[in-house]
């Protein structure tokens, strides 16, 4: 394979190396987890239990087995955690590696703190529960009184589940979450693409136990360990993975093969791809007709789709609701969605479904431009979705992009053909918030497969199959304003506006919004912040505008494991509980084969000796019942509960009709035997499966949550909403807004990232993190050696945009795309003066490095609220 030297590019992609093999010999990967799974039998047999849990140290999910030798107190020299080899998203990275140590970290938080100093200094003084849940209620219940229900705000990271039961029984809809640093635009894209219920990242994902190509731009694979496992598996039956990003990921150093981007031109890269299919004919025509809206007509002055309701001017609401689509015969039919009733397999009796209102005898055109008449005899200049991109891809000749992407014409056009030749997956992201324009891009890399014509096919991008198993929950009616607790009791939200969409209307979470509403009570005020396990000055972009948001709040309440910087702003911090202490049955998110299945999480762990960590949920609701004890009554929460075991059982009350005990009732009234093995795999293996993947059912048979119920490739879903008409409905790629550009020798692109070692809020904590993890700021040598940087070297770096300045040592390696300087996120820069009270030792060394958003601007796309976590900078070397 050639390599370009300056760039680190791989040019070329041989198509009979990557359909070859299909039957190769056991991988490595396979011989792994039979040694894994010997080692446990073996601490089986010399009297260690094992106990299943889902790991929670980030987002992943990755099945665990605790094992604990029986009859001793747990601890770190009876307790030991290993991957599940028989779990079917089984792995385990850095993080998990250090769960014990963590849970028995002497940093570990243990009894409840109250601020004695001011805001920020990290000073505070152990208390007790009593004297905490009282000053808290006390605090909140004035804020209320006050300023009414929406002054009080919860965020999270992980928990806001559970954040959700308290804020919907407190009266406040501001629950806001993580999602505008993290996945807000990969959420984003599947929306514009798939539709709403699509829009969360285990709804959506590509086939890897069958793909032939996989491409992953700007994935990192950091998690979940069993996407990475299958990746090994694909790559030794021949698949090829190709990782497109500015920085190499850990995965692409064994799994795949590199293609270095510029910053915040992947979307630039895409539309050239689809340009080359497009220009070749390589695209899958078929499918485009068929499975998405590229036939249907849009206006040519200002991309409106066309409808029945305006073509032959009827104010209906049904005629509104179907799309006027080209037919190669030269007429035109409506196309859309309708309700039917049909028996319901599960309850015998009947449900609503939509259903496609189509011909499939008319062949639908997708290239087509001119005028259509209306019944009133205008004429209406307009074309086909295909066609308007079309339009738009052709700006993107190979030759033109890559001048702007940085990646050779060649790459572009030879991954091009591969992809379709060998009908591959383009994945459709994850964490995603980077550089401004990442919507866009995250439309683009859903939209790329429909040109492959690889959806909701084996080896394509699927949707996953639920579990089925549903869990208990407030709803809330927007209409009325009604919120419904499980057990019948229902209340009014008097302002349902969440603070952060009144700025970004369609936000999955867009916390630092909040910044107007603190400081000019837009669109109200809020006062109250409760924080359940997540690290805000790590978390977000801009961490400058976040330390003074948390210093405008008359009460800041925090609940974590570990000292983690957002305490020092806080007035209380509660110790939880950790993830190997708790228990329950959940979904699996990333099965084999995209297979609806559930998981067991045993307690395997008590709290350890001396701690007081109380689960979440627990503390917030003896908050709400302590200031308003009718407002707990809600949710049936009227008398204390005294230990975390009294809180387990009164919890379950909220389930009632919902979660495991409700889907294994159902499912043994309708299958008895399937129920049976369901049990035996949960009891066996700590897991089951509940569904198998059905592929070819979206679009095919069963609509998406689109308007037109197709794929579209042309966002419809924009023209819903006034407050949407900021967003284009085709992925157009514009220059980076968010930063300004580097120009100088000594400026770079911060590329912000995580590992699979520390990035996460608690796994930086532990000890090992301290050896693995990479803290220093990341530099390739040809752009040290034209600066006179060595290894090591300690350097000044400042953000172009907000003249922030701080000093990092620099590691010189080739994994970094020249003219970018990259971060690992959640690594280094923390500095917690509660941790360095606590453990000047650990503090010293967690402070070493750089926080990437500390640099980036703070910059958001509208009406999703994604951030740009990447900036430009200027450096100086200080000393060798």
């Amino acid at each position: 394979m050639e390599t370009n030297e300056k760039t680190g590019t791989a040019p070329r992609f041989s198509r009979r190396r990557v359909l070859a093999g299909g039957a190769a010999a056991l991988g490595a990967s396979a011989i792994s987890w039979k040694v894994i799974a010997g080692q446990i039998e073996e601490l089986k047999q010399q009297g260690w239990e094992a106990s299943p849990c889902a790991c929670k140290v980030c987002g992943g999910g990755c099945g665990l087995l605790i094992l604990k030798k029986k009859g001793e107190k747990p601890s770190l020299a009876t307790v030991r955690v290993f991957p599940n080899p028989a779990h079917p998203q089984r792995g385990m990275c850095g993080r998990a590696a250090q769960a014990v140590m963590l849970w028995a970290s002497p940093l570990r938080l243990k009894k409840p703190l109250k601020r004695t100093g001011a805001r920020g200094e990290g000073k505070f003084k152990e208390v007790s529960w009593e004297e905490a849940l009282d000053g808290i209620a006390a605090e909140l219940k004035k804020i209320v009184e006050r300023y009414g229900d929406n002054a009080a705000v919860f965020t999270s990271h992980s928990f806001s589940g559970v954040q959700k039961w308290a804020s919907w029984c407190l009266g406040t809809p501001n629950q806001i979450g993580h999602q505008s640093t993290c996945n807000t635009a990969s959420n984003a894209g599947r929306i514009l693409t798939f539709g709403a219920k699509f829009a969360n990242k285990n709804k959506i994902d590509p086939d890897y136990d069958n793909a032939s190509v996989i491409v992953l731009v700007g994935r990192s694979i950091n998690c979940p360990m069993g996407v990475a496992g299958r990746l090994a598996e694909a790559r030794d039956r021949g698949a090829k993975i190709i990782f497109v990003n500015p920085w190499q990921p850990d995965a692409a150093l064994g799994l795949g093969e590199w293609v270095p981007v510029t910053p915040g031109t992947d979307g630039a890269f895409l539309l050239s791809l689809i340009q080359v299919m497009i220009r070749e004919k390589l695209y899958d025509e078929p499918f485009l007709a068929r499975q998405t809206n590229a036939a249907y007509l849009v206006a040519s002055d200002d991309g409106r789709p066309l409808t029945r309701a305006e073509l032959e001017g009827t104010e209906s609401d049904a005629d509104k609701a179907l799309f006027a689509v080209r037919l190669k015969t030269g007429g035109i039919a409506f196309q859309g969605l309708r309700k039917e009733t049909v028996r319901d397999e599960k309850t015998g009796g009947t449900k609503e479904v939509l259903s496609f209102v189509e011909n499939p005898a008319q062949a639908p055109e997708i290239d087509w431009s001119g005028e259509v008449k209306t019944r009133s005899g205008a004429l209406l200049s307009c074309r086909t979705a295909f066609a308007a991109f079309r339009e738009l891809a052709a700006k993107f000749e190979p030759a033109q992009a890559a001048g702007i992407c940085g990646v050779p014409e060649k790459t572009i056009v030879s991954l091009a053909r591969l992809l379709c030749r060998a009908r591959g997956v383009v994945e459709d992201g994850w964490y995603s918030s980077r550089n401004g324009n990442d919507v866009e891009l995250s439309q683009l890399l859903c939209v790329i497969n429909a040109f492959i014509g690889n959806v909701d096919q084996k080896g394509g991008l699927c949707v996953m199959e639920g579990a089925g198993l549903s869990s208990a929950s407030v709803k809330f009616d927007s209409k009325t304003k009604t919120c419904t607790a499980p057990g019948g009791e229902t209340w009014q939200i008097a302002n349902p506006l969440r603070a952060d969409r009144a700025l970004y209307p369609d936000a999955p979470g867009a916390f630092f919004a909040l910044e107007k509403a603190l400081f000019e009570q837009k669109p109200y005020p809020v006062k109250a912040l409760f924080v359940t396990g997540t690290n805000l000055l790590q978390r977000e972009a801009g961490t400058e505008r976040m330390r003074k948001m948390l210093a405008a709040f008359e009460l800041v309440v925090v609940q974590d494991v570990m000292p983690q910087e957002t305490c020092d702003f806080a007035d209380y911090v509660l110790p939880s509980t950790f993830f190997l202490e708790q228990g329950g049955v959940s979904g699996i998110e990333f099965t084999r084969e995209m297979a609806g299945a559930i998981q067991k999480s045993a307690p395997g762990l008590p709290v350890p000796e001396g701690c007081e960590a109380r689960d979440d949920l627990f503390a917030l609701m003896e908050i709400v019942r302590r200031a308003f004890p009718e407002r707990a009554a809600r949710l049936g929460y009227t008398r204390e509960c005294r230990t975390n075991a009294q809180f387990r059982e009164w919890k379950k009350t909220l389930s009632a009709g919902k979660g495991y005990g409700a889907f294994m009732k159902e499912l043994e009234a309708a299958d008895p035997e399937k129920a049976a093995a369901v049990k035996a795999g949960l009891d066996k293996d700590g897991w089951a499966l509940t569904r198998p993947k059905a592929f070819g059912a979206y679009p095919f048979k069963k609509p998406f949550d689109t308007p037109t119920g197709k794929m579209e490739i042309y966002s419809f879903w924009t023209f819903l909403k006034p407050a949407r008409k900021a967003l284009p409905a085709l992925p157009v790629w514009e220059p980076v807004k968010a930063y300004r550009l580097p120009r100088g020798k000594d400026e770079f692109y911060t590329v912000s990232g995580k590992n699979l070692q520390g990035n996460s809020g608690l796994a930086m904590f532990g000890p090992a993190s301290r050896a693995w993890s990479e803290r220093r700021a990341v530099m390739n040598p040809e752009d040290a050696a034209n600066l006179g940087i060595g290894e090591n070297d300690l350097l000044e770096i400042q953000a172009l945009d907000t003249g922030f300045k701080e000093k990092s040592r620099v590691h010189l390696s080739r994994r970094i795309r020249r003219r970018c300087l990259y971060m690992a996120g959640f690594s280094g820069g923390t500095r917690s003066k509660l941790l360095r009270a606590l453990s000047p030792e650990d503090a010293g060394w967690m402070e070493e490095g750089v926080n990437p958003n500390w640099f980036a601007s703070g910059w958001a796309s509208p009406v999703f609220g994604a951030l740009a976590n990447n900036g430009s900078v200027s450096v100086r070397k200080i000393s060798g």
